[in-house]
């Protein structure tokens, strides 16, 4: 993976998010909040080349990433 991406990746897939698409993925969550309809499709608009599945599926792998390392360091 590049640019500053957290490496979270399926096992034999190659596939991974760069730093710039995490940071799109994030920003554009904040744009648009959980009552807006059709977010998730919004979302996926937002960041070229990536599906809403695959959106979904990294905020999922993000959100794991993140408690699992509270947990570790607290």
């Amino acid at each position: 993976m590049s640019e500053g991406g957290i490496e979270i990746e399926e096992k034999g897939k190659g596939i991974g998010w760069s730093g710039i698409e995490d940071i799109s993925l994030l920003n554009t969550l904040k744009a648009f909040p959980k009552e807006t309809s059709v977010r998730w499709e919004k979302i996926a608009a937002a960041v070229p080349g990536r599906s809403k599945a695959e959106c979904v599926k990294r905020v999922s792998e993000l959100k794991d990433f993140w408690s699992s390392k509270a947990t570790k360091e607290g």
